[in-house]
């Protein structure tokens, strides 16, 4: 019955389409007194959209910003200085649809105010019209209809899409932005995501980030995980260079710590112990995180730590960051062309132990070993890693 409620949904926006006025063009003189950005997804996702919230604090400096996101991401803003509220509430679905409405009402935004709806969901879309807010910004999914309650909506499509060249190579967070750029008629400069840590867990995690490396082997999608056997076995030839090493990960994984306990003995493992913010704190203090297209390790780089992302099936240049010390390591036979890597998926599982150990180490002490930032490293193309002493991480 859900599908045929969301596809009653699709057709309805997309017949109200028909009849939308036309949506207003740049609107460089206002000035909102507050904004909300709503974002439910995961981790990953409500990363990504912290860049739209560096950006309407750069163009907004006295606007109150409020982040509306599922109750389990909610930690994950608790230390923002560009935000002035997070609200947690869960996802509205059709059972709880007439409450969602009243908690959009109890937002209060009126004529002086802006949306940001960063969902594609038709119900999320419908309720847009609830908030009395002057300009409602979102996207489009494929201009189909989806936006019509917005007042300023960015297409969303394929990356590699040819009718929108311009797409092409935009990560998740660029896309998130563009309807703000939409609203304000500034050339186009976007922001990047941006995590901070509160005062009082700056000063525990400054310690032993010299040698720290952490290893992430977390993740909800079994075709983007790098199997477990291959971190436990990357732990141990870290450990013998003299890298302390951290195996991080929530308690999903706790199945895993038998392995890795018997697989890598000389690694720290922290598998189910530390809550969302302790484990923040962790990554922020370490040389480099390891691990797959999942949000802790889009958390750390948004943190400011090196990262190295092993992806497979996902479009590494929508999800990872991709700068000198933030590298992303697909397979051996991974096309290089955006439309040809998104129709082969690559399995993660194409990528070898060899290879990531010497992009770590080469990130650890050399990053430009790795090519040119923004361009992915393939497995198997680095030359053997030589001893490489701990070295202090690029902030």
């Amino acid at each position: 019955m859900s599908g045929l409620r969301r596809r009653a949904t699709t057709l309805l926006l997309r017949g109200l389409a028909l009849f939308a006025p036309e949506r207003p063009g740049p609107q460089p003189t206002f000035r909102p007194r507050r904004a909300v950005v709503v974002r439910y997804a995961g981790l990953g996702d409500v990363v990504s959209a912290t860049a739209v919230v560096e950006r309407l604090r750069l163009d907004y400096p006295d606007c109150e910003i409020a982040f509306v996101c599922a109750p389990g991401s909610a930690p994950l803003l608790a230390g923002q200085p560009s935000l002035d509220r997070v609200l947690p509430e869960p996802r509205p679905t059709w059972r709880s649809a007439l409450s969602a409405w009243r908690r959009w009402r109890r937002w209060g935004l009126d004529r002086r105010d802006l949306l940001v709806l960063l969902e594609i969901d038709p119900l999320a879309i419908a309720l847009a019209w609830a908030v009395g807010a002057r300009f409602r910004l979102g996207l489009d999914a494929g201009g189909q209809g989806f936006g019509v309650s917005l007042s300023h909506a960015a297409p969303v499509r394929a990356a590699h899409d040819e009718l929108d060249p311009g797409l092409a190579r935009q990560s998740v967070a660029e896309v998130f932005q563009r309807p703000l750029f939409l609203l304000t008629g500034k050339p186009w400069a976007p922001a990047a995501p941006r995590l901070e840590l509160t005062a009082s867990e700056r000063a525990p995690a400054a310690p032993g980030s010299r040698r720290r490396v952490c290893l992430l082997p977390t993740g909800t999608a079994p075709d983007k995980l790098w199997p477990a056997e291959r971190y436990a076995a990357l732990a141990e030839r870290l450990t013998r260079r003299g890298y302390e090493v951290c195996i991080l990960a929530g308690p999903g994984e706790i199945g895993l710590q038998s392995l890795f306990a018997a697989a890598a003995p000389s690694a720290r493992i922290e598998i189910g112990t530390r809550c969302l913010r302790e484990s923040l704190a962790l990554l922020a203090g370490s040389a480099l995180a390891i691990g797959n297209d999942t949000g802790p390790l889009h958390a750390a780089a948004a943190l400011g730590t090196r990262t190295l992302a092993l992806f497979g099936p996902t479009a590494w240049w929508a999800y990872a960051r991709a700068t000198r010390d933030n590298r992303v390591l697909i397979p051996a036979d991974a096309p290089l062309g955006l439309a040809a890597y998104d129709a082969a998926r690559p399995a993660v599982t194409g990528i070898d132990l060899d290879s990531v150990e010497r992009a770590a180490l080469a990130l650890l002490t050399a990053p430009e070993r790795l090519g040119q930032p923004g361009q992915p490293v393939r497995a198997g193309t680095l030359p053997p890693a030589a001893s490489c002493a701990p070295t202090a991480p690029r902030r």
